[in-house]
This record gives structure tokens, sequence and C-alpha cells, in this order.
């Protein structure tokens, strides 16, 4: 049991230190949910993405230990 275990954090960054920044609590025990656009789920998806699950090197890297949902934040008039 870490100290910040039990805490939830809502993730809605989208490039370099948010992510960094809510991984490093994620990995002292903080759970973090990333909430993402559906059309544009992460800005890094400009960048190569391999494999089955289609994962590119950045979302390997900054999305461990995270969960992750898709919400359309649009307002429609």
């Amino acid at each position: 049991m870490g100290p910040l275990d039990g805490v939830r954090v809502l993730d809605f960054t989208v490039f370099r230190h948010g992510p960094q920044a809510t991984l490093a609590k994620a990995d002292v025990g903080v759970n973090i949910i990333k909430v993402e656009s559906p059309k544009l789920a992460e800005l890094a998806g400009v960048l190569a993405r391999l494999g089955p699950h289609q994962l590119g090197a950045y979302d390997l890297a900054h999305s461990r230990g995270k969960r992750s949902i898709t919400v359309n934040l649009r307002l429609s008039n």
C-alpha cells in the first residue's frame, strides 16, 4: 500500500508533460483514468502505430498503469 492508493485522477492531458506527470502518479499507486477524444485519442496518434492493437511507442511509454475511456465532449447546436 502506497500513500496515494485509493486516489483517483481523471487525466485530460494529451501531450508531453501532462501524460508524464500522470504516469509518475500511476507509478506510486494513483488510479489514473485517461479521458480521450473519440477522433483524436492521442495527439501523438500521428506517430507510427504498429501491431494488432495499433500502439505506438508514445502510447506504450506514457499510458502504462492507466485505464482509459473515450468521451465525446463536443457541444452541438
